[in-house]
């Protein structure tokens, strides 16, 4: 009975341990509670981008008001040009869900007006592979709780306020986070362990 208890209790471990490591990919809202939006602060973006380590699986969410605002997909060349002529990929339906898929560079960029040239609305991440455990990962960003968005350059305070989210209609709340994941990976292990514990 002992050697049969300490088997399920290892296969149990090992089941547990295999799904959550399929649970570590992250969510982040792009921009914060501002959201993907034209914004007079050029350090936005970049600062955003800067402040995670995205990985494969990870999951980018673009809040933005259709017609108003896109999300393009673009090689290097094209976000240094703003040349929009054969994104990768193209969304112009609000909010967008990206899923990280590949590892390297990755950018993205508004297609609408200037919002790109003025380099105002553009963003450029750096991927790497996902890890089965990563403890020194940030949580995701969300509404709650971010920064704010550092202070506009010197010389802005004329400029006029982003303009609002979107036209009354709020944005959809994002996927759920690694953790509402977590949950659910809890109760299937204690299914898991309870079906090798009658078996055996």
């Amino acid at each position: 009975m002992a050697n049969s208890l300490n088997l399920a209790t290892l296969v149990t471990l090992a089941i547990a341990a295999a799904l959550l490591g399929h649970t570590t990919a992250d969510t982040y809202i792009v921009g914060g509670a501002g959201g993907w939006t034209f914004t007079q602060n050029a350090t936005l973006y970049p600062s955003f981008a800067a402040q995670f380590n995205f990985t494969v699986g990870d999951v980018l969410v673009f809040n933005f008001p259709t017609s108003l605002h896109t999300v393009a997909t673009v090689t290097r060349e094209s976000y240094d040009a703003c040349n929009f002529t054969n994104p990768i990929t193209l969304i112009d339906v609000g909010p967008a869900n990206v899923t990280l898929n590949a590892t390297g560079e990755i950018y993205f960029v508004c297609t609408i007006g200037q919002h790109c040239a003025a380099g105002l609305q553009k963003l450029a991440i750096n991927v790497s592979a996902s890890s089965t455990i990563s403890p020194s990962s940030p949580p995701p960003a969300s509404g709650e709780g971010d920064a704010p968005p550092p202070p506009p350059a010197s010389g802005s305070a004329d400029a006029p306020p982003p303009a609002p989210l979107s036209g009354g209609n709020p944005p959809s709340p994002p996927p759920p986070s690694a953790s509402s994941r977590t949950g659910i990976v809890s109760i299937f292990t204690i299914f898991i362990s309870l079906a090798i514990y009658i078996l055996f």
